[in-house]
């Protein structure tokens, strides 16, 4: 038998047992850091088990158990995630300047009776200055 072919089943094997032994607490750890999205929730846990199962090297039995290592995995690769997300969905509101109003006249006829408002309490004189160049 090749002997990529048998390393390649038993990380198989290692990833089925983990996902049956700690997937509902992963997906946890996941949901509680990217708010329910169930689709990068599983992203991370699969991304982090798989890192696990190809590096399983890294895990220090002295620092904690595989449950913990794989816990701060996930944690990690879904604050990412949600960095990630955060930054993608951040626009300049200058981008949306002439979307962002009302599609009837509510805005420009808010605008106008705010002016009548701010004029009225104006003396006569300072609102003669105002008058020619306001359209009503």
């Amino acid at each position: 038998m090749d002997m990529y072919f048998m390393l390649q089943q038993n990380r198989e094997q290692e990833a089925e047992r983990i996902f049956r032994q700690y997937r509902r607490l992963l997906a946890t750890v996941a949901r509680a850091v990217l708010w329910n999205d169930p689709e990068d929730c599983e992203e991370c846990v699969q991304d982090a088990v798989w890192d696990y199962v190809n590096h399983r090297e890294r895990l220090d039995p002295a620092r904690g158990s595989e449950k913990t290592y794989l816990c701060v995995m996930v944690r990690s690769r879904a604050m990412d995630r949600r960095r990630r997300l955060c930054i993608v969905r951040t626009e300049p509101i200058e981008d949306y300047a002439g979307t962002l109003t009302a599609a009837d006249e509510t805005e420009p006829a808010a605008v106008r009776e705010g002016l009548r408002r701010a004029l009225v309490r104006l003396e006569p004189a300072e609102r003669r200055v105002f008058y020619p160049r306001l359209p009503f």
